[in-house]
């Protein structure tokens, strides 16, 4: 059957206000497509697909008038953006080989653009992934934004994690998304962990300790972990990450060390 409709959009997490744009063509506007791009995807898997909004921008006679108009709004300089989940320059009409074999990166003069993955300057830790250090988080009055992982109000708590409180999640079908630790489906088990009964291949290990031993990385000061413990609390089914040195303040009111997923 003829495709009937060709339009660009564009997707907003509502959570933190990043974006992206697309060009979609369809015999169906009620198909539920929200996009290809890889960045997109995985956000999908980090916010919930159900904390993105998709708004239908413009209508097109044919998909070149689309992927045209597209090429317009989706240029370098918006690409470089960082709020934007766009890898690369619109109107090429797919991007499997930009998803598949691309990153976006930065040098040390904080110059943005995309390199393959096998480059031997981002394998090396030259470049390095423009996200790289930086964390999603939100104020007490609901506000999200971008900032890096060493502000002071972030390490202090005064900003958390816009997924704190949050765990994401997989139905009987095998969709993701997040869900608040009390959901009563997760507590009931109805929804599950998404890594309940998933373990990493061997080779899949090998290679993860080669990675970090090759990049001295998650060693020492460098471990995201480093000076924190888990601690649980059984009348309060809450398990928590905090510093080591609250330790024994924790302890005092009734939280024990250790990690407990299921309560």
């Amino acid at each position: 059957m003829k495709t009937k409709y060709h339009y660009f959009y564009k997707i907003t997490n509502l959570l933190n206000g990043y974006y992206y744009y697309g060009v979609h063509n369809t015999n169906n506007l009620e198909d539920g497509y929200m996009g290809s791009g890889k960045k997109l995807q995985l956000a999908f898997k980090e916010f919930g697909i159900e904390n993105f909004n998709k708004e239908i921008l413009k209508f097109f006679n044919t998909d070149k008038e689309a992927f045209l108009y597209e090429s317009k709004i989706v240029t370098e300089e918006l690409i470089n953006d960082e709020s934007c989940y766009n890898l690369n320059n619109g109107g090429n009409g797919g991007w499997n080989y930009i998803n598949n074999n691309l990153v976006i990166i930065k040098d040390i003069n904080n110059n943005i653009f995309c390199v393959d993955k096998n480059d031997p300057r981002y394998l090396s830790g030259e470049l390095i992934s423009i996200h790289k250090n930086k964390v999603n988080v939100k104020d007490n009055k609901g506000n999200t934004f971008c900032i890096n992982k060493n502000d002071p109000r972030y390490l202090s708590g005064e900003l958390v994690g816009v997924t704190k409180g949050y765990i994401t999640v997989k139905d009987k079908n095998n969709n993701f998304f997040n869900v608040s630790k009390d959901d009563p489906r997760y507590l009931s088990g109805e929804l599950k962990y998404i890594w309940t009964n998933k373990h990493h291949s061997k080779e899949t290990i090998e290679k993860m300790k080669f990675t970090k031993k090759k990049n001295k990385s998650q060693s020492g000061e460098k471990n995201s972990q480093y000076g924190t413990c888990w601690i649980y609390n059984l009348d309060k089914k809450e398990c928590i990450k905090i510093k080591k040195e609250e330790l024994d303040n924790y302890i005092k009111l009734g939280y024990n060390k250790g990690r407990k997923i299921k309560f």
